[in-house]
């Protein structure tokens, strides 16, 4: 099998990060965090089509982790990507046929809300548009959890609903006021790959505006201007 690129923990790296029981110290790396892709909404939340869109924002988003890769500078550790409720169902099934048994991301056949997860839960936030507390930094000892749902029909509560109900800390991303169109109240949905892409542009820059007006589609910015936290960043290098 050919090398993993850089800064992208290979499989059998990722298993070792997670491999430890519940509550262990050394349940993620401490220079990489951990990206969780929750699958366990597949066949309850999701239409068959839906669950097509899943799988290649899936692909995307695994495809930003790789340009990621090719990019930032040695020093940046990019988190892993898990791939959680891996198992025998419509969604794994179509992501294997596009080549995910053999992506460099941990494959985990358990759920976030198993006991045997091998990621304690102090340890997980889980992303959700409708929390209330901002996600204002990264670390690189926890795992960063995107529930695997697509919002073709309004679907308010979910994410929000199982982190509550498994003692999971909620967070939402600290978007821009009037990023999406209609009324002001409209909840922040975003697709998996975009959240990831805002997550290692956020790794990479350290500003979490660089991140959001890069990773948001053209359709969804305030402007289509660069966003002026790319001089910063730029300034701050040079």
């Amino acid at each position: 099998p050919s090398e993993a690129p850089r800064h992208v923990p290979s499989t059998a790296e990722n298993h070792r990060h997670v491999s430890s029981p519940p509550g262990s110290p050394s349940e993620s790396s401490p220079d990489n965090p951990l990206i969780i892709i929750d699958l366990e909404f597949d066949e309850r939340e999701n239409t068959p089509g839906e669950r097509l869109s899943l799988v290649q924002q899936v692909s995307c988003a695994y495809s930003a982790l790789l340009s990621a890769a090719s990019r930032v500078e040695s020093n940046i550790s990019l988190p892993g990507l898990v791939l959680a409720s891996y198992r025998d169902n419509e969604v794994t099934s179509l992501l294997s046929r596009r080549g995910a048994d053999g992506w460099a991301a941990a494959r985990v056949a358990s759920g976030v809300s198993a006991d045997d997860f091998p990621i304690a839960r102090s340890k997980l936030v889980y992303l959700s548009p409708d929390a209330e507390d901002i996600l204002n930094e990264i670390k690189m000892d926890c795992g960063y959890i995107i529930g695997g749902i697509v919002d073709k029909t309004v679907k308010p509560g979910l994410t929000l609903s199982k982190a509550k109900t498994l003692g999971i800390r909620c967070a939402k991303l600290d978007l821009p006021d009037g990023f999406l169109e209609g009324e002001g109240n409209q909840r922040q949905v975003l697709n998996v790959d975009t959240v990831v892409s805002i997550l290692l542009g956020y790794v990479e820059s350290k500003h979490w505006q660089y991140a959001i007006q890069t990773a948001l589609p053209a359709r969804k910015r305030i402007s289509n201007d660069p966003p002026s936290a790319q001089r910063d960043i730029h300034e701050q290098s040079s």
